[in-house]
């Protein structure tokens, strides 16, 4: 009883810290967001931040990473076989976070944030979405027949890292048509629905038989 209460008192921190940071990138971007702000807000000292995150870009990152669950844990059941429901959910997560508030504020005042967490070495959190959504996926598809062969692990990772960088790319259509009015944002969801297709239809084809 005793060890589920301190269970629960550290997811509480840890939640606080991160709802925290998301609201101060969202309010005035990352590059102006500090820890000392991030603790204050979150009601926990400067200490108890860099006891979970070694620095601003971890915190940064695990945010990021959040995203991405939060659309992953809405998710129901789709119909089809395996690689048909794997790039149905593909589909839906990149629409919603291509058009989501936090990754359009992101790519406007540090796009260069997104990329390196493309590019850096995976934490708990990636690891967590691959090993819990993505590669069972991988394994289901394997079984029945509708993902080719080759090592799970590896199909499951790249998966993850197209969608990273398909986010990046579509959050980049829509911001630039900020400056372009009502024509300009029509033109983005245009093209940012045509990069969705593309790059939905280049998952199915890597991952069928």
């Amino acid at each position: 009883m005793t060890m589920n209460r301190g269970n629960d008192a550290k997811t509480s921190v840890d939640e606080a810290i991160i709802d925290a940071a998301r609201e101060s990138i969202m309010s005035v971007g990352l590059r102006r967001t500090s820890i000392a702000e991030i603790a204050r807000n979150a009601g926990v000292s400067r200490p108890t931040v860099y006891r979970r995150y070694a620095d601003l870009d971890e915190l940064a990152n695990e945010v990021i990473t959040r995203e991405f669950l939060r659309i992953l844990a809405e998710l129901r059941e789709m119909p089809g076989d395996a690689r048909q429901r794997m790039v149905a959910r593909f589909r839906i997560i990149l629409a919603r976070l291509s058009n989501g508030e936090f990754f359009l504020n992101l790519a406007e005042t540090d796009p260069e944030r997104i990329v390196r967490a493309i590019i850096r070495p995976k934490g708990s959190s990636e690891r967590s979405i691959i090993e819990q959504y993505i590669l069972p996926g991988i394994n289901h598809g394997q079984e029945d027949g509708s993902i080719r062969d080759g090592d799970p692990i590896v199909l499951a990772n790249n998966v993850f890292m197209v969608m990273q960088s398909a986010v990046l790319m579509c959050s980049n259509l829509l911001r630039e048509s900020v400056g372009d009015g009502a024509n300009g944002a029509d033109g983005a969801e245009e093209a940012v629905d045509a990069a969705v297709d593309e790059v939905t239809e280049m998952v199915d084809r890597y991952l069928r038989p």
